[in-house]
């Protein structure tokens, strides 16, 4: 068996090259294999040689590394061997000195030499692999995973054929649509995946700009449009899409969906609607409802999307589901706008989707709400239709140039006649003290009839970015029931005339529901007094029969366990004779005062 060789702490100092407190700090934490004798305050390490580095072990034992270049470091290329002979030189110049030494000796090379700048840390390691490996260690391994990192052909083919096509998605869409495939396909891990860029830069590499626009945009099938046997507001076309940013909805944050409806000739936004939830039959209904009461009734509407392979979640994942819209929930826009419904797009309606017309709208703050995106989505919209467009058709006019040229005025369409057209509650909802609360716009809505429907459950109809009045619907069989209007609050306190009208208002209102209270119970035949009396004796003096239990074991209760229970049957007593009581002085003060 070998001899065991203790080594002082200046002794590992002079082999190793670190302080006596590095040292001292890599014997407490088991870095080193120690003993150590306590003299006084301080512990006086004995350090084993074998757990030493080997750069250590061989300096003690006198072993020399063949430094000389070996093949590989001739072969290397001129900006490899430059951080090597930059080491080299360093290591030979700091030989031999401490670290406050080595500190200011590499800040003066630092300033003299700004092409050759280095660091302590990186010196100290650059002199271990140096005494380990020699000069190959010291090359630049810029470049050396290259291969790691690099897109797998496949899915840079597959990454191509989505962008490089007409009308085909953004190239973010398009790198999740991938990154999908390679999880299916291989079980990768989105960490060790390439991003949208690493893709994005490959595809310009092997094509040119207008080739990218040129394959993204042509398409041979689309033909030349004339549009002049076409008048404004015609021919209408709906898109939907979710966009990809999201909105803040009562704390929570979703990935919003817009639906519009435009001119096919103007190419103007007539409607639209976003909403925070997946996309339904109702926000094609919303949107058609907003352009209707504002330009009226077209002779065509094309639905251009009812279908929808995937998703972004509220986690900003992209999730595969079967979204569609019914199409026999459509019918109501056949029944109020008397268009024809066409599914298909013609080939030769080639209109720009609206993330094209979106693309340089600045996404809002996250934290925005759902009620403001939308004002700024109205505002935003004054500017997609007052843009000017250089082709063929537009011939330098906006969108609203366009429409007021071939635009006839209509007669509008009654809003309470389209009011089915909106957006209804997805619960059921039952009266409350001040009438049907909605939870998502936090707007109580009121009619007079309500307060005799107080036990049924009704849905609501209404316009969530609007104040105007709503419908309400028989839970059960959606039969009609009333209008309803928007309540607003009334002050506590009022210190304005409006603030005092309002509290006239709602004074009113309760007034009138008294009334029609009222009235509602003079029909109801009252309960002579008497004839009460004599139903309260008939049930408190019925002879209840005595239960005869089987007994099966006796529990004998303690002097105050037997209080107590006592105590307690005489108060349920007297509490429902007070109650009698009560009920009593109640009936005869209300013939009293009927009599007078």
């Amino acid at each position: 068996m070998a001899e065991i060789i203790w080594l002082s702490m200046d002794e590992v100092c002079n082999l190793t090259g670190e302080v006596k407190e590095t040292v001292r700090r890599k014997c407490k934490r088991g870095e080193y294999s120690c003993t150590y004798d306590k003299k006084g305050k301080y512990k006086n390490y004995l350090i084993n040689l074998d757990s030493l580095p080997e750069v250590a072990k061989n300096r003690y034992n006198g072993i020399k590394i063949n430094v000389q270049h070996s093949k590989f470091y001739k072969e290397s290329p001129a900006w490899a061997k430059k951080q090597a002979k930059k080491y080299v030189e360093l290591i030979e110049k700091t030989a031999g000195m401490k670290h406050k030494e080595i500190v200011e000796f590499i800040k003066d090379w630092n300033s003299k030499h700004p092409d050759k700048k280095s660091s302590y840390s990186a010196l100290c390691k650059a002199r271990v692999k140096y005494e380990q490996f020699g000069e190959d260690a010291l090359l630049s391994k810029k470049g050396s995973k290259e291969d790691k990192y690099r897109v797998k052909p496949e899915y840079y083919e597959y990454y191509k054929d989505l962008y490089m096509k007409p009308a085909a998605p953004s190239a973010i869409d398009c790198w999740m649509q991938t990154l999908n495939y390679a999880k299916q396909k291989d079980k990768i891990k989105t960490a060790n995946f390439p991003c949208d860029k690493t893709f994005d830069r490959l595809l310009k590499k092997e094509y040119s700009p207008e080739q990218i626009k040129r394959a993204r945009r042509h398409h041979e099938k689309v033909i030349a449009r004339d549009y002049s046997n076409i008048k404004a507001n015609e021919y209408w076309i709906i898109e939907s899409c979710q966009l990809k940013f999201q909105v803040k909805y009562k704390n929570s944050y979703y990935y919003p969906w817009l639906t519009v409806v435009k001119d096919v000739k103007t190419e103007k936004w007539l409607g639209w609607f976003v909403y925070h939830k997946l996309i339904k039959s109702e926000h094609i209904l919303q949107a058609v409802y907003y352009a209707l009461i504002k330009y009226g009734r077209p002779s065509k509407i094309i639905i251009k999307n009812i279908h929808f392979d995937s998703y972004i979640a509220k986690t900003g994942k992209l999730k595969k589901a079967d979204i569609s819209c019914n199409q026999d929930k459509l019918l109501p826009i056949l029944i109020y706008s008397g268009a024809n419904l066409i599914f298909d797009v013609p080939a030769n309606v080639n209109n720009a989707s609206i993330t094209y017309d979106l693309r340089e709208f600045v996404p809002p703050n996250p934290n925005t709400n759902i009620f403001d995106f939308k004002k700024q989505l109205d505002e935003y919209v004054e500017v997609i239709n007052n843009k000017i467009h250089r082709n063929q058709i537009f011939k330098n006019k906006s969108p609203e140039q366009l429409w007021q040229k071939g635009y006839i005025q209509q007669d509008l369409p009654d809003k309470k006649c389209l009011i089915d057209m909106c957006l209804r509650t997805s619960k059921p909802i039952k009266y409350q003290k001040n009438g049907i609360y909605d939870t998502v716009t936090n707007r109580h809505y009121w009619g007079d009839w309500m307060p005799l429907c107080t036990s049924k459950s009704m849905y609501l109809k209404r316009d969530i970015y609007s104040e105007d009045d709503g419908c309400l619907y028989d839970g059960e069989n959606q039969k009609f029931l009333g209008e309803a209007y928007v309540l607003k609050p009334a002050s506590a306190l009022w210190k304005t005339p409006e603030e005092q009208e309002q509290v006239k208002i709602a004074i009113e209102r309760k007034r009138r529901a008294i009334k029609n209270t009222k009235s509602f119970l003079e029909g109801i035949e009252k309960i002579p007094l008497e004839e009460q009396c004599e139903n309260y004796k008939a049930v408190f003096n019925k002879e209840i029969p005595k239960a005869k239990p089987k007994v099966i074991r006796i529990l004998h209760d303690s002097h105050i366990e037997a209080a107590v229970r006592k105590m307690k049957e005489m108060e349920k007593v007297k509490k429902l004779q007070d109650k009698i009581y009560a009920q009593l002085l109640a009936d005869i003060e209300a013939n009293e005062k009927a009599e007078n």
